[in-house]
């Protein structure tokens, strides 16, 4: 009796310092009266799950996570309350001790949050969790936060995890392979990036890119073409780990296929590897001259989809023959190539496409 009259008035205080901290913060002081007048568990896991979706990170609001995960009377409460924290990227001691402590629910729920949280620090409970054959739940969770936050000494935890019949199993153990892995392993992961399952696709690319390799811009450029709103925007998370011309020449002939301005997120890719206003798109095999005319210098030979930089059009329009006969009007463009090759080009076998919108 004395045992239970001890932790209520703990709660309790708890609770009250929790209310002192709020008076400050009208949507958390509104959360803890309701928290403080629910009847049941059944509308504190509401208010718990609440808190998750809205990810408040309020100390007054935590509290009740915190004190709901170490002295909620019911499994399902207190496996809620892990769940929350780890929607609010908050408690990880404490979801760490719960892991050691608790339930086979709770220590569930623990080990998934820490996987989001994937702070090194857990790296032990991770490795518990990747060898516990007798909790599918933990298992995966310890394979995810592994490939979040692992090192080189988990990667045949990544090559295992590949023949697990758990597609989302094989994702986490791509993206731990692109993390902690090496350029040996590309030929492991590469058949991914042409697998029907769109998560293990962006999987692929996101390791790829993590790896460095250039084999991967071949993949992220198609799926930057994708209708798949979310191949799309894989292709654009892992396009932004590249650096340089390669970067610039996808996005260029992008821009051009799209025949519409650049996303935000391709924008600001552009900008970090100091892109010019304006580039062109070879349109067929096409010569860097010395000078604006077909009598100068050959200084370079391109190849179809070459992308240049534009510095300047010239001022006047010039008539040229093809071999086949046929006359182009244009203007002839000074340009630079990829390896710094500066001459000019002919506008009739170049498309030029504008980066930036005035």
């Amino acid at each position: 009796m004395f045992r239970l009259f001890v932790r209520f008035t703990v709660s309790f205080l708890i609770l009250i310092s929790a209310a002192i901290m709020a008076e400050q913060n009208p949507p958390s002081r509104s959360i803890l009266q309701r928290y403080t007048a629910a009847r049941d568990d059944g509308e504190r896991i509401e208010i718990i799950r609440e808190i998750g979706r809205a990810q408040i990170r309020d100390t007054a609001v935590l509290n009740i996570l915190f004190n709901a995960l170490k002295r909620g009377t019911s499994s399902t409460l207190r496996s809620e309350a892990a769940m929350a924290m780890g929607d609010c990227r908050a408690g990880r001691a404490e979801l760490q001790r719960a892991f050691e402590t608790d339930d086979i629910y709770v220590r569930t729920a623990a080990i998934k949050s820490l996987a989001i949280i994937a702070h090194p620090a857990s790296i032990p409970i991770f490795e518990k969790g990747i060898s516990d054959q007798t909790a599918p739940g933990i298992r995966l969770a310890g394979l995810r936060g592994l490939s979040r936050c692992g090192g080189r000494a988990h990667h045949q935890y990544f090559i295992e995890a590949l023949q697990w019949e758990n597609p989302e199993a094989r994702v986490y153990a791509v993206e731990g392979l692109g993390r902690t892995g090496s350029h040996d392993d590309w030929d492991t992961i590469v058949p991914f990036c042409q697998d029907i399952e769109k998560n293990l696709v962006k999987a692929c690319l996101t390791a790829g890119s993590l790896l460095k390799e250039p084999e991967a811009l071949v993949f992220i450029e198609k799926y930057l073409n994708d209708r798949d709103s979310d191949l799309h925007d894989g292709a654009v998370s892992a396009l932004s780990n590249f650096s340089g011309h390669p970067v610039i020449a996808i996005i260029a002939r992008h821009r051009r296929s799209a025949s519409r301005p650049l996303s935000a997120a391709l924008t600001a890719v552009m900008k970090k590897n100091g892109a010019a206003s304006v580039y062109a798109v070879a349109l067929s095999p096409v010569s860097i001259m010395s000078g604006p005319g077909e009598n100068f210098q050959i200084r370079k030979t391109l190849s179809t989809n070459d992308v240049l930089e534009v510095v300047r059009r010239d001022g006047k329009r010039y008539v040229m023959r093809s071999i086949t006969g046929v006359e182009k009007e244009d203007f002839w463009y000074e340009v630079k190539s990829g390896d710094s090759v500066r001459g000019f080009v002919f506008g009739g076998y170049i498309d030029t496409v504008r980066i930036y919108e005035q």
